[in-house]
């Protein structure tokens, strides 16, 4: 059975791991996807994937993707891809992990799979945190460390609890970062920018309660100003900011 020339035929990659190349990973979830897509390209003249770029459970949580997004869109290319959408957080407020970064890169991507990502990014990182771009790199440079070298998958539905962000030393590397590039921000704005990039490993530290008395008071309070700020509504599909700050035990 083959479908019209018309027809569309969209595969969905909400199993997949994302922390490592669809082509390449050893995840039963990634072998299965790419079977699907080897399978359609030969009879279907429209493919089209919808992909996904955040985690849909935890919006803020840190999502190590980014040395995927470009192996991602060249396969779906080589394999016949004609359409492809890229989905993050969706909500009225936006604004989740690395979001401004990972809308630019993907932007260049979808006008060119062959473009020089790293180019790109560091462009990007000293327009956006100026000279707090070192510190900010450095910190990405850990997230994708602990699933590069160590072997764990990322999926879109994942909690806060998964082992290469609920550790000692990915948070405190993280959180020394994060004071150098805090410290390095030559104007408030900057710092600002900063600080919402630091939300991230704030959360994992809220929501798996590696903070209490009151430490943990001020750190969700100064957690839900920046992200109010920021313009945040969501921490996840389905639940607002608001909720979960009472479901936190927030004043």
């Amino acid at each position: 059975m083959r479908p019209h020339k018309n027809v569309i035929i969209r595969l969905c990659s909400i199993e997949c791991c994302f922390a490592h190349p669809l082509e390449t990973c050893p995840s039963e979830e990634n072998r299965r996807f790419r079977e699907d897509i080897k399978a359609w390209q030969p009879v279907a003249p429209l493919l089209y994937i919808w992909d996904y770029t955040t985690n849909f459970a935890n919006y803020i949580q840190p999502f190590p993707n980014f040395e995927v997004l470009q192996a991602n869109v060249q396969f779906f290319v080589k394999h016949g891809v004609k359409g492809l959408f890229e989905q993050g957080n969706y909500s009225p407020g936006g604004n989740g992990e690395m979001a401004p970064l990972r809308a630019y890169v993907l932007a260049k991507l979808l006008w060119n799979p062959n473009t020089d990502v790293q180019r790109h990014i560091n462009d990007f990182l000293r327009g956006y945190y100026g000279k707090a771009a070192g510190a900010i790199r450095a910190y990405m440079e850990l997230l994708h460390r602990q699933v590069r070298e160590k072997g764990y998958h990322a999926h879109i539905f994942e909690p806060p609890t998964v082992p290469h962000l609920n550790n000692d030393e990915f948070l405190d590397s993280a959180e020394r970062l994060f004071d150098e590039a805090e410290g390095a921000a030559e104007s408030e704005e900057i710092r600002f920018r900063v600080q919402v990039a630091r939300l991230p490993v704030w959360y994992v530290k809220l929501a798996t309660n590696r903070v209490t008395g009151d430490e943990r008071t001020d750190l969700l309070r100064k957690f839900l100003s920046i992200a109010r700020k920021a313009g945040v509504t969501h921490i996840r599909e389905w639940q607002t900011l608001d909720d979960w700050a009472k479901k936190m035990g927030a004043e």
